[in-house]
């Protein structure tokens, strides 16, 4: 099987795919162990999540602002500039051109996943094999719900933030999100910025996005993984400390919002597939090796799922 503007297989490209993440996850284990005092990763650990009590206890407190943390690690260690208007202007760039600079201009979201997710002990302590499968499959939709919090709904653009709660800018950049109407598709535009603006809603604070992103990292439904309980026990006790930060921070509306939260999970899947299905007819010859082994790497998949397929029943995470 070949590509349509490529001579690359699939087999190739899940080949450079294994070593592009092998070679990414090395990077970051060597760039980012000792660069951020404020990950403790002894206290980031999901062994310290209490299942069995609904009380938030001081250490998952901690564990939550640690988490916090390495978000903020992830968006300084990997910086954007968000001032493309002119790059993304319509007028004299080829839909195609269009495309391939959009399709760069996302390397660094995805790099940023990858430093994410390195610097969660769960993940950097799995079998490389399920780490690399599991940033296959999850990438994208990490990428997507990540820059909900950048994303603001009033003036429809990004904002250069590393910290939305705390006021920190890496710079006024800014990104305004009625320049891609002109490249992605009117459904796909109208989909993720519907997506943001819930997501925004729902994640009322960095902490319980920060845990909605852990959940999504273990998220392992549809991929073969050496050690699936093990992913799933993780995502169990994360699932928990969610529903017990929302208890905390929320009361009795905490139930329901959670519930609404995780039914967002479905609706995620199928834009992270309408993402990934809009550069697939991109030259790969012109694409950020990085991000290539994402785009290309995953197999393509029907996007005809329903996109409010929710569960009817709120994510059980009893062991």
């Amino acid at each position: 099987m070949e590509y349509q503007n490529g001579s690359t297989s699939v087999e190739q490209m899940q080949i450079f795919l294994l070593e592009s993440i092998q070679t990414a996850l090395a990077f970051h284990n060597e760039q980012t162990k000792d660069d951020d005092n404020s990950i403790d990763a002894q206290k980031l650990s999901s062994s310290l999540i209490n299942t069995e009590s609904q009380v938030l206890t001081d250490c998952e407190k901690t564990l939550v602002t640690n988490l916090c943390n390495v978000v903020h690690f992830s968006r300084r260690k990997n910086p954007m500039d968000f001032n493309r208007k002119h790059d993304f202007a319509h007028s004299n760039q080829s839909k195609d051109k269009l495309k391939v600079l959009l399709a760069n201009f996302l390397a660094a979201p995805v790099k940023r996943v990858v430093t994410f997710a390195q610097n969660v002990p769960d993940f950097a302590q799995l079998e490389v094999e399920d780490r690399i499968n599991l940033l296959k499959e999850t990438t994208i939709g990490i990428s997507i719900s990540a820059s909900s919090s950048l994303y603001n709904s009033v003036s429809n653009v990004y904002q250069n933030l590393i910290s939305r709660d705390k006021n920190i800018y890496a710079d006024r950049s800014k990104l305004d999100l009625s320049v891609m109407k002109g490249i992605w598709s009117e459904e796909l535009h109208s989909r993720t910025t519907n997506f943001l603006k819930s997501l925004n809603e729902l994640c009322f604070d960095e902490a319980c996005l920060a845990l909605f992103l852990s959940i999504i990292l273990f998220s392992n439904e549809t991929i073969n993984l050496r050690d699936p309980e093990r992913v799933r026990s993780i995502r169990v006790k994360y699932s928990c400390l969610l529903r017990k930060y929302m208890l905390w921070k929320m009361g009795d509306k905490a139930e329901k919002a959670y519930c609404k939260l995780l039914s967002k999970l479905p609706e995620l899947k199928c834009l992270g597939q309408m993402h990934v299905g809009f550069f697939q007819d991109v030259d790969p010859k012109q694409l950020d090796k990085f991000l290539l082994a994402f785009v290309f790497g995953k197999k393509n998949k029907k996007l005809n799922q329903v996109a409010d397929e929710a569960p009817t029943e709120c994510m059980k995470y009893e062991l």
